[in-house]
C-alpha cells in the first residue's frame, strides 16, 4: 500500500461554522462544519472507478478525487503523490538561457558577483544555496542581506551602495526585486548589473534588469507557478551547473525543501518532488549548520517531517531576520564547523529569547486593547497601533489577535516621529477554530463550555480527535460529552451521517464514541452537532492559598457540598508556576501579597443575576479559612481580574518553555480522592532518582487531571541526550499505573506515546482497539503511526 493519508489531505474543500436550529428540541445545539473530506460526485463510470482504486489500493472517493483530476491510471496516480524531482529545461524559463550565458561570461572574465537575498527563511536559504553553488561553480562571489530596520525589504540604495563598495559589478537578487524598479535603475546609476529572481506576483511596471526570473512574470510558460523563492535560485544554479560541466546541485536539496515550506507554497507537483527529496536528505546532511540545526532543535533527522520543521526549526530562523540580524542564520548554513555552527545558533537562541519577550509584551497590550477599547469590542475587523511596538513581531502579534478575537486584525508599529507613517502586519481569519464556534454560540446567548488557553488557535476537529478536556469539565465533561451527533468519512469513502440532535437514542451501539479520542485512525471527522448551555448571568472567580494538596482537596469537598454544579472549575497550582510566569510573562503578578506553596483558582457559574454568588462564595471562604483550608483568599472584583487570575493559570506552559532547562511534562490523571497522595509520592520518587529536581506541578484537581512536570538539574533543553531521556517519565508513568490513572488524559497518544500505550494499556483492551482498527480501516491508510 503506498498511497497515504498524507498525500491527498490538501485537495479537499473546506468548511465552515454556523448556528443551525435543531426542531423540536428544548435545548440548543451547534452544528460545526469542520475543514472536510467529501467524496466528491462520482464518475458516471463505475467500472472505472472500482478499477482505479484497485490499482492504487486505495477506497473509492481517492479514486474519484483522482479521476476528477484526469487521472486514470496507477502510474499517474503514482507521479501525482509521489512525483521525483527533474531538472528544469531552460528553454521553458522565460529568460534562463540568457542569465547563464551573462553569468557565465562574467565568470570568466573575473567579475564579483553579489548574491542580494531577503531577510525570511525562503530568502536565507535561497542565498546560501546560490552563494554556496556559485563559490563551487568558481565564481568570485559575495553575500548580503536586507536589514529590516536598516534599509528595510529587499534591494535598497544602502545595500546596492554597499555592494559597490565590496567591488561587486553583477547583482542576483533572490526572492525579491520584481518590484525594485527605483532600486535596479539606481544599480544601474551605480554600474551594477542585476538580475532578479523572485517568485512573488509581477506588477505591471517591471525593473529595467538585466535578466528577470520569475514564473509569474508575463510571458512565463514555466508550468510551477507556485515555485518559491529559492526554488527560482535552485534552477538558475542547476542550469549554470549544466552550462559549466559542474557537479548538480542536489546536495542543497534540503535547503530548498526548508525554504519551500517556511514560505507555505503549494505542496504540489514539482513542489512536493523537490520537498519530499530535499526531506530525505535532511535525514543524513552535508551542510554542517543544517545538521547542528536539526539537533539542536530537537528534531529526529531520521523520522522528519514538514510539521517539525515548520514548528521547530523555521521560528528559530525567522527569529533572527524578525530582530534584525538574518545574517546569522545565513552564516549557520555557510558554516564551516561545528563549533562554528553552534555559534551561530547561540547568537540565534538569544534573539529568539528577545523576540518571544517582545511579542509577549506587544501582544498582551494588543489584547487589553482590543478587549477592553469599546471601539474595537463591536468592530468586525481590528486596526492597532503603536509607537511602542517592535516592527519585527508585528505579523506574530497580528497572528495572535486575530486567534484571540476570531477577527481580521491589522497591527501597524509606528514611526518615532511626527508623521504617523509606520510598517503594519495583518492576519485574516480562515478555516473553523474552536474561538469560532465559542463566539458563533455566545452570540445566540448560548455557552459552548470547551474552554482552553489555546481556544484561539485550537481546531474543533482537533478537538474531537483528542477528546479535549479543557479547564471546565468538572462542570461540563470533555468533548465526549458535548456532542450530540457526528457526520464521518470512512476509510472506504463511505459517510457516516450522524448529525442527530438528541439526548436519547437507544437504538444500538452509539458508534459516535468510535471516532472521538481516535486521533483520525478511524475516519474523518467532517461535521459535528455540539451540546449547548445557558450562558451563566453571573460568575464569581477566586484565588485562594491553601496549605497543601490535602486541604485543596477538602475545600474542593467545601465547596461541592455548597454549590453542587456550579463550580465550573477548580485549579490547583503550585507556587513554583506562579513564579515561572511572573518571571516570563509580562504584566502579570501573584494575585496575593503574601507567596505560598499552594494555590487553588476557582470560578462558580450561575443562571442567577447580580451579586448573590459572589457573596455565597465569600461566606464559603470565611468558613474554610475558620477550618484552616484556606489561609489566604481574593476574589475578583470585576471581568478584568478574574481574567488576570486566569491569565496566571493559562500562562504555565508558555512561562516553561522561557526557562533554558529540559521540562519532562507528563498529562496524567488519577481518582480525585488519590491527587494528594500522587503529589508527594511522586516528588519522593523524583528526589531518589535524580539530584536537584524542580517540579512544576498544575491541573484541574476537580478532574484529577495533573501536568506534573519537573527540571533536573544540569539538564538543559539544548542538549540532544537530555531531550531524548526517557527516564523522567518512566519513573512518573510507573506511579500512575500503582494508583489505576491514565499516562495521557488529555493530550492523546499520537506517535509520541505509543510504547507507553503498549506499556501501559491492559492487554485485553489493546486487542479490542486493534481489532476495530482492522475492521474500519484494514489497509491502515487513517492517519497511519498514530495511537496503535
Amino acid at each position: 500500500m503506498w498511497l497515504c493519508w498524507d498525500c491527498f489531505s490538501n485537495m479537499m474543500p473546506r468548511r465552515t461554522v454556523g448556528m443551525r436550529p435543531q426542531e423540536e428540541s428544548e435545548m440548543e445545539s451547534l452544528v460545526v462544519d469542520l475543514p472536510r473530506i467529501v467524496p466528491p460526485t462520482a464518475p458516471a463510470d463505475e467500472t472505472t472507478r472500482r478499477k482505479l482504486a484497485k490499482e492504487i489500493n486505495g477506497p473509492l472517493f481517492v479514486a474519484d478525487l483522482l479521476l476528477l483530476r484526469g487521472i486514470r491510471g496507477k502510474e499517474e496516480a503514482r507521479a501525482f503523490f509521489l512525483p521525483e524531482p527533474a531538472p528544469s529545461s531552460p528553454q521553458s524559463f522565460l529568460n534562463l538561457e540568457r542569465a547563464v550565458t551573462l553569468l557565465c561570461e562574467a565568470r570568466a572574465r573575473g567579475e564579483r558577483v553579489a548574491v542580494h537575498g531577503d531577510y525570511d527563511v525562503d530568502g536565507v536559504t535561497g542565498t546560501a544555496l546560490l552563494y554556496l553553488g556559485l563559490k563551487e561553480l568558481g565564481f568570485d562571489a559575495l553575500w548580503i542581506l536586507p536589514n529590516r530596520f536598516d534599509g528595510g525589504y529587499g534591494m535598497s540604495r544602502r545595500s546596492l551602495g554597499l555592494l559597490k563598495e565590496r567591488g561587486a559589478q553583477w547583482v542576483i537578487s533572490v526572492d525579491t526585486g520584481i518590484a525594485a524598479v527605483e532600486e535596479v535603475d539606481h544599480a544601474r546609476e551605480l554600474g551594477l548589473k542585476v538580475i532578479v529572481t523572485d517568485h512573488h506576483q509581477a506588477p505591471s511596471v517591471l525593473p529595467r534588469a538585466e535578466v528577470i526570473l520569475n514564473p509569474n512574470q508575463p510571458g512565463c510558460p514555466y508550468p510551477n507557478k507556485g515555485l518559491s523563492g529559492c526554488g527560482v535560485a535552485y534552477r538558475l544554479l542547476e542550469a549554470l551547473a549544466v552550462a559549466l560541466g559542474g557537479s548538480e546541485p542536489e546536495r542543497y536539496l534540503d535547503l530548498l525543501a526548508m525554504g519551500s515550506l517556511a514560505d507555505s507554497v503549494p505542496v504540489t507537483g514539482e513542489n512536493r518532488a523537490l520537498m519530499r527529496a530535499g526531506l530525505r536528505r535532511m535525514a543524513n546532511p552535508t551542510n554542517v549548520g543544517l545538521k547542528v540545526l536539526l539537533k539542536r532543535a530537537g528534531v529526529d533527522s531520521v523520522a522528519l517531517t514538514s510539521s517539525e520543521i515548520l514548528f521547530k526549526v523555521t521560528p528559530l530562523l525567522n527569529a533572527a531576520g524578525r530582530m534584525g540580524s538574518p545574517e546569522i542564520s545565513l552564516r549557520l548554513f555557510l558554516s564551516q564547523s561545528e563549533s562554528e555552527a553552534h555559534q551561530c545558533l547561540d547568537r540565534i537562541e538569544v534573539e529568539n529569547t528577545r523576540r518571544r519577550k517582545l511579542d509577549q509584551t506587544n501582544t498582551a497590550e494588543a489584547v487589553q486593547r482590543a478587549e477592553n477599547d469599546p471601539e474595537f469590542r463591536d468592530a468586525s475587523c481590528l486596526v492597532l497601533d503603536s509607537p511602542d511596538w517592535h516592527e519585527g513581531v508585528i505579523g506574530i502579534v497580528a497572528g495572535r489577535i486575530k486567534e484571540k478575537t476570531g477577527k481580521p486584525s491589522l497591527v501597524i508599529a509606528l514611526d518615532a516621529d511626527e508623521h504617523g507613517n509606520g510598517k503594519g502586519s495583518g492576519r485574516s481569519i480562515a478555516g473553523v477554530d474552536l474561538g469560532a464556534a465559542i463566539i458563533a454560540a455566545r452570540e445566540h446567548g448560548l455557552l459552548l463550555p470547551l474552554s482552553m488557553g489555546s481556544e484561539g488557535s485550537a481546531q474543533v476537529g482537533g478537538n474531537l480527535s483528542t477528546n479535549a478536556g479543557g479547564l471546565a469539565v468538572l462542570r461540563y465533561g470533555t468533548m465526549r460529552e458535548l456532542v450530540l451527533g457526528l457526520e464521518v468519512v470512512l476509510p472506504d469513502g463511505q459517510v457516516l451521517s450522524a448529525l442527530k440532535g438528541l439526548r436519547k437514542d437507544n437504538t444500538g451501539y452509539d458508534l459516535k464514541h468510535l471516532f472521538i479520542g481516535a486521533e483520525g485512525t478511524l475516519g474523518v471527522i467532517t461535521a459535528v452537532v455540539l451540546k449547548l448551555f445557558p450562558k451563566p448571568s453571573s460568575t464569581a472567580t477566586a484565588w485562594m492559598a491553601v496549605p497543601d494538596p490535602d486541604a485543596a482537596l477538602k475545600l474542593f469537598s467545601l465547596l461541592r457540598q455548597q454549590f453542587g454544579d456550579r463550580i465550573s472549575a477548580f485549579e490547583l497550582i503550585s507556587h513554583a508556576c506562579v513564579e515561572l510566569v511572573v518571571k516570563h510573562i509580562p504584566g502579570t503578578r501573584n494575585p496575593l501579597a503574601t507567596p505560598r506553596e499552594w494555590y487553588v483558582l476557582t470560578e462558580l457559574g450561575d443562571a442567577s443575576a447580580g451579586d448573590a454568588l459572589r457573596t455565597a462564595l465569600e461566606e464559603t471562604l470565611e468558613k474554610a479559612m475558620a477550618a484552616h483550608l484556606v489561609t489566604d483568599a481574593v476574589l475578583a472584583e470585576n471581568q478584568s481580574q478574574s481574567k488576570a487570575m486566569w491569565r496566571i493559570r493559562e500562562s504555565i506552559p508558555e512561562a516553561a518553555r522561557g526557562e533554558s532547562g529540559m521540562l519532562y511534562r507528563h498529562d496524567i490523571a488519577v481518582a480525585v480522592g488519590e491527587i494528594p497522595a500522587f503529589i508527594r509520592d511522586g516528588k519522593a520518587a523524583l528526589e531518589k532518582h535524580f539530584k536537584g529536581t524542580h517540579i512544576i506541578c498544575f491541573g484541574h484537581l476537580g478532574d484529577g487531571n495533573l501536568h506534573y512536570n519537573t527540571y533536573v538539574e544540569g539538564r538543559l533543553r539544548s542538549d540532544a541526550a537530555a531531550r531524548e531521556a526517557n527516564d523522567v517519565t518512566t519513573v512518573i508513568y510507573d506511579i500512575v499505573k500503582q494508583y489505576k490513572g491514565s499516562f495521557s488524559a488529555e493530550h492523546g497518544i499520537g506517535m509520541a506515546k505509543v510504547e507507553e500505550l503498549v506499556r501501559y494499556k491492559d492487554p485485553v483492551e489493546i486487542d479490542l482497539m486493534r481489532t476495530v482498527k482492522r475492521a474500519l480501516d484494514p489497509d491502515g491508510i487513517m492517519n497511519p503511526g498514530k495511537v496503535l
